[in-house]
């Protein structure tokens, strides 16, 4: 039986998730994550950033699983993006989405945008639908292709591809994108990531 990219991926999901599970035990309060990793090149100025052509993560085709518009990260440009990976199975990921839902209600939304990406390639438009619908959450939902799943890897690494560790990317209006630290990240550093980027 041949292995496929898609069964690596899974089988890694899975791991992650097991583990996750069997660390998180306690309910107490979480040690205070670090900053945020700068994913720019060092050498890379805002101004490098914004007139750089945009990266294949930017430019991968999405479809908003509502409206069935397709979209594009770079063309939100100018705003402050936040691309936060999920699936619909990870409970850490609903927990993220109650605190995204408290910081968006005190953001400007002409500056400041949210969008669900499920990163799980076993999930399809209907499942993420449903979720996103159930739910009540207001932004963008999309689902990630194959492509853009191995382009964010590339750029991100590994680690942004597994849902449990909540990976949020912030991308500032001038287009420096930054993944933030992993776990759960509160309102209140949701409104502190916003603000330093700019929303």
């Amino acid at each position: 039986m041949r292995t496929t990219p898609r069964m690596l991926l899974v089988t890694l999901l899975v791991t992650q998730l097991v583990a996750a599970c069997a660390g998180s035990s306690g309910t107490g309060p979480q040690p205070s994550p670090p900053s945020p990793v700068p994913t720019s090149s060092p050498s890379a100025g805002p101004s490098s950033a914004l007139h750089s052509s945009p990266e294949p993560w930017r430019t991968a085709a999405l479809t908003d699983v509502r409206s069935g518009a397709v979209l594009h990260l770079a063309d939100l440009s100018g705003k402050v993006l936040f691309v936060e990976g999920v699936a619909t199975w990870c409970p850490p990921c609903l927990e993220q989405q109650a605190e995204a839902q408290t910081a968006l209600a005190h953001l400007d939304p002409t500056r400041v945008t949210w969008i669900s990406l499920d990163i799980d390639p076993s999930e399809d438009v209907p499942t993420l639908l449903r979720y996103a619908n159930g739910h009540g959450f207001p932004w963008t939902f999309a689902i990630a292709s194959p492509e853009l799943l191995r382009f964010l890897a590339d750029r991100f690494g590994d680690r942004v591809l597994l849902p449990p560790e909540t990976p949020v990317v912030v991308v500032a209006p001038d287009g420096t994108a930054t993944l933030t630290e992993h776990g759960i990240k509160r309102a209140d550093r949701l409104l502190e990531l916003a603000h330093q980027s700019g929303g």
